[in-house]
């Protein structure tokens, strides 16, 4: 065997079944629907601890009702895609951007109804904008 045949097929046996870099760029995108609803399940335990903590144990007014609507709508969304598609299909660049675009504005909204730029967390979108 010749040593270019036998790193073929040494190459061959290691990525057996898996794509290689060459192969990522024609397929539909890297990120996987279930990765995206994962985060924003966290996002929203941590919103709502957020929330409760700034409420209940700091003592500070929000407006609950458009707080807890604008988490809600991220529950909501994250059902509805459970309910549609599978968590591992992989998304288009232009869907994983869709749903990547709805958190940061759901974040702004956020911002928004609990302060503003007085808002210590106001830090934090610039941390997802410079992404």
């Amino acid at each position: 065997m010749t040593v270019t045949a036998a790193s073929s097929l040494r190459h061959a046996m290691t990525h057996a079944g898996r794509p290689g870099p060459a192969q990522w760029t024609n397929l539909d995108g890297r990120v996987t629907l279930r990765t995206l609803i994962l985060i924003r399940w966290i996002a929203v335990i941590g919103q709502l601890a957020t929330v409760a903590t700034v409420q209940l144990v700091m003592g500070f007014p929000l407006p609950l009702g458009p707080v807890l609507a604008a988490i809600g709508a991220s529950v909501l969304l994250n059902l509805v895609a459970m309910a549609q598609r599978g968590g591992r299909l992989r998304l288009a660049d232009r869907d994983a951007a869709l749903y990547l675009g709805y958190d940061m504005l759901q974040l702004t909204l956020l911002l928004y109804l609990t302060g503003g730029l007085a808002n210590p967390f106001a830090i934090l979108l610039l941390a997802v904008c410079a992404e």
